[in-house]
This record gives C-alpha cells, structure tokens and sequence, in this order.
C-alpha cells in the first residue's frame, strides 16, 4: 500500500514538473517569435541603400549594429536547439543587450552627424533651401520601440514561467524526484537592456 502511495506520488510530482518544463519551453517559443520579428526590422532597415559620403564614424557604427544583428540570429539559432541550456540563454541575453548597446550608439551617430538613417550626412543646409524632410530614422525608431515593447513582454512571461517551474523543483520532496530524474532550473533573462539601465543611472 506505502509503495503503490509512493509511485502514485512521484507519478503526480514528475508530471508536474514536466508540465511546468513544457511551459517555460512554450514561453521561450512565444519570446523567440518576438525576437525573430526584432530581427528582421533590422535586416530591413540594414537593406536600405546607403547614401555616398558617409562618416568615418557612421560607417563605424553601421558596422557594429551588423556584427550584433548577426550574432543575435546565431544566438537565436543555438537557443532553437537547447531553449532552456543556460549557456544558450546567457548568450542570447548577451546579444540582445550588446544590440541595443549598437542601436543606440548608431542612432546618436546619426543624430550627432545629421546622417539620418540613410547615411546621407549633408551637414547644414543653406538658409535658402526649402524645409528638409522629416527625420527618415525617426520611424525606424518607433519600430524599434515597439519591438522592445514585445521583446520586453516576452522576457517577462518567460521568467515568470521559469520562476514557477524552479520553485516546484526545489520544493521537498520534488526537489529529490527532480534531482533523480535531471531536472534543472532555468535561468531567468534580464529584462531590462543593459543600455537602458547604464542611460537610467546617468540621468
């Protein structure tokens, strides 16, 4: 009677903590379609023709924004393959921090130099020139906003998915059941991009 109590137990335990393992997997499927949206504003925006005469640090800071577009799709690609490893998620937090570290070092570029998002780095136009066009990087930016917005939505329905699932493994006696059968906490991402926090502190 104790064993069948027993087996009747970790049965329930095991497909608890399953189920909770299957949420934080669906969660990363829902954050990792947000992410794939994110990435793909970028390689249009990187698509646009870019104007001659461009700044030496313009061009510099296009550059970055490229190698970090890149390596968040390689960070992506490793994540699709093991979604809950903690190396796969620390490098893909990595990467969409050092993201929007470019993003923004490339808009203020852009601002600084008068460049917009085209590059076309005209400089000041004569008194007599009709009103120039609207920022044409302004939309870019707002595009970029709402992905963020999505981005940050994702990350923190994945967390709180993580935060259930590694309170039950590490309750006694699941913790036990878990241990036995290779359940291991997931690592939760941060939300808030470091560029934002380092722009929050100097304010």
């Amino acid at each position: 009677m104790l064993l069948a109590l027993l087996v009747f137990w970790a049965v329930g335990a095991y497909n608890r903590l399953a189920r909770l393992r299957s949420g934080c997997v669906q969660q990363f499927g829902a954050l990792d379609a947000h992410l794939g949206q994110w990435h793909a504003m970028l390689q249009a925006f990187e698509a646009q023709p870019k104007a001659e005469g461009q700044s030496p640090a313009l061009v510099h800071a296009q550059a970055a924004l490229h190698q970090t577009a890149a390596q968040l799709q390689a960070a992506l690609v490793d994540a699709r393959g093991r979604p809950l490893r903690e190396t796969a998620l620390a490098s893909l937090e990595h990467a969409c921090s050092a993201l929007d570290v470019a993003w923004q070092a490339m808009t203020k570029v852009a601002v600084d130099t008068g460049a917009g998002a085209a590059g076309t780095g005209t400089g000041a136009a004569p008194s007599d020139a009709p009103s120039p066009d609207p920022d044409p990087l302004q939309p870019w930016q707002q595009r970029w906003t709402e992905h963020q917005v999505r981005n940050r939505l994702g990350l923190q329905q994945f967390n709180a998915a993580a935060e259930r699932y590694n309170a039950a493994i590490a309750q006694y006696p699941a913790r036990l059941l878990a241990w036995l059968l290779g359940f291991r906490p997931v690592r939760s991402l941060l939300v808030e991009p470091v560029a934002s926090k380092a722009q929050e502190s100097g304010t």
